[in-house]
């Protein structure tokens, strides 16, 4: 049921690439890709997004026995009360939504038609800030976070991501926790206990 609109080659994850210019290809992807809302167009909207995962988070600690610190919660709904607020739709645009390096492919036509060498696939689309985008590569590598000290890794990760984006690293941070905290309970509901923990362990330093 698909159809090829342009060949793609291996995805980032694949290339054995480090984690910093892994990220720097996405952010660069994404500048490429974020384009003002068309007109017709009808996506949900940040602020519902923020929404949602304010409500995924808070009702799926409670079915897993929390399984996690409470203050990390208290944080995400915070967060996610800050970004519900922050929504304006003058200054959002059409972000991917899903911007990891699986969905991260080398362009491999002879006509290079992106300024990174990559393009997205996979994309759930949305109406929102950029920093929303900006919140997987702040998921993703939690392994790497949590050989150092979290928190500290965490702020250097979103600064340098903002530095990337222009994004401001208030938002990155803020989106960075809310995907972090979701997507660790979502893979702890899925049976993923290892790579679920280690996403709630830094969460869990982020939010001290």
């Amino acid at each position: 049921g698909a159809t090829l609109l342009e060949r793609l080659g291996a995805p980032l994850a694949q290339l054995e690439l480090s984690t910093a210019t892994q990220i720097e290809i996405i952010c660069a992807t994404l500048r490429d890709a974020w384009i003002a809302l068309p007109e017709d167009a009808d996506f949900q909207t940040g602020a519902q997004k923020a929404r949602y995962l304010c409500e995924f988070i808070t009702r799926t600690w409670e079915d897993l026995a929390r399984p996690c610190d409470e203050r990390a919660v208290a944080q995400a709904v915070a967060f996610a009360d800050a970004r519900i607020r922050a929504f304006d739709p003058g200054t959002s645009v059409l972000v991917h939504g899903d911007a990891h390096s699986a969905n991260t492919l080398r362009v491999t036509g002879k006509v290079q038609t992106s300024s990174s060498g990559f393009k997205f696939v996979d994309p759930d689309g949305l109406h929102a800030e950029r920093a929303c985008d900006l919140a997987v590569p702040m998921r993703d590598w939690s392994d790497e976070l949590l050989r150092a000290d979290p928190l500290a890794a965490g702020r250097a990760r979103c600064e340098f991501i903002s530095r990337l984006t222009d994004a401001p690293p208030d938002a990155i941070w803020q989106w960075g926790f809310l995907e972090r905290m979701s997507t660790g309970l979502y893979l702890l509901q899925l049976g993923w206990d290892a790579e679920a923990r280690a996403m709630l362990r830094v969460a869990e330093a982020w939010s001290s």
